[in-house]
């Protein structure tokens, strides 16, 4: 069993980043090179990873490794918006080239954002190596005494999303700031079982009529919901297979809804930008340029209210998978 499990997984990470970052420096164009492969993935790896060891040691030295790689993810994300709906408006028939043209150009922009950001950042440098020789000077707990801080670490973050949720921290008043960010938060419970390299593990339990609703073919054979193997790990830590997946099924269903909505503002936004029309028009024209909109703003925010109910309420997801992890630390001092 290895030593220093955390390190390990840091470690794993970021030789697949090394590796993404060597194939970006060696390109014609870095930034593209780079937003084209799968970093995306890996930055939010150890985004989370940076995330959980704040909160058990290094808190400072943890912090500034959560900053370096979500402003790094972040920028990635801008390109991806603005590519994402160039590539899908673009291709209408009836889409105002002009505004197509609008995405275009901001597309273009935040990829040289990418590039100066490799650049000034050095991370197509000494980036990697001096984030490893940080790393190897933290104070790394044992594996067990690791296992139980996670575990820890999780459910204390669940409790703090209900808590939001019940007195109205947490609301979808909001599209952005409501929706995404509900999404956002429990989607790192998510995002923690697939970086902590197979520590969490999913268990078969009695729940799955109970949250039947949740278990699709699509959740159910989703490579999210497949855990890295435990093979170098003495012990795991445990969770239910059927929330697991109930959460998985929520993130999905809020991303799809977010997506709708955030293509409407982005069309709106467009819109003001180039002054395409008045500004009390915008809104009635964008909705008429995406005839496959299936929802609106305000049908995705009463929707989100009526499932994040379901989910926390009436089925206890989170409470379930704090549950779990709770066991894991309950005999400790």
């Amino acid at each position: 069993m290895t030593k220093n499990t955390g390190l390990t997984r840091f470690t794993n990470q970021l030789n697949s980043l090394k590796n993404l970052l060597s194939l970006a420096k060696e390109a014609q164009n870095p930034a593209l090179t780079f937003y084209s492969s799968n970093a995306r993935q890996i930055l939010f790896y150890l985004e989370a990873l940076s995330r959980i060891y704040k909160e058990i040691h290094n808190e400072k030295l943890f912090k500034g490794f959560k900053n370096d790689f979500k402003s790094l993810e972040d920028q990635l994300g801008k390109i991806d918006y603005f590519d994402a709906y160039y590539k899908e408006l673009a291709v209408l028939p009836s889409f105002p080239k002009k505004i197509s043209e609008h995405l275009r150009v901001n597309y273009q922009q935040e990829l040289q954002k990418l590039g100066n950001l490799l650049v000034a950042n050095r991370w197509l440098d000494n980036k990697l190596v001096e984030i490893n020789e940080e790393l190897i000077k933290a104070d790394w707990l044992s594996p067990d005494d690791d296992r139980k801080a996670v575990a820890k670490t999780i459910a204390k973050e669940i409790k703090s999303i209900e808590k939001d949720y019940k007195t109205g921290e947490l609301n979808f008043k909001d599209l952005e700031h409501g929706v995404h960010e509900f999404r956002r938060q429990i989607r790192w419970i998510s995002i923690y079982a697939q970086a902590l390299d197979g520590l969490i593990q999913l268990k078969p339990d009695d729940l799955s009529q109970k949250l039947s609703v949740y278990l699709t073919k699509d959740i159910i054979e989703s490579k999210f919901n497949v855990m890295p193997s435990s093979k170098n790990l003495t012990e795991t830590i445990n969770i239910s297979q059927a929330a697991f997946y109930a959460l998985s099924w929520m993130i999905a269903k809020s991303g799809d809804l977010k997506d709708e909505g955030l293509k409407l503002i982005c069309v709106e936004e467009c819109m003001k930008a180039i002054n395409f029309l008045p500004e009390l028009e915008i809104e009635a024209k964008a909705k008429r340029l995406l005839p496959d909109l299936k929802v609106t703003p305000k049908e995705i925010k009463a929707e989100m209210k009526v499932l994040a109910d379901q989910f926390l309420t009436q089925h206890r997801v989170l409470d379930i998978l704090r549950d779990d992890l709770k066991a894991v630390y309950k005999d400790q001092n």
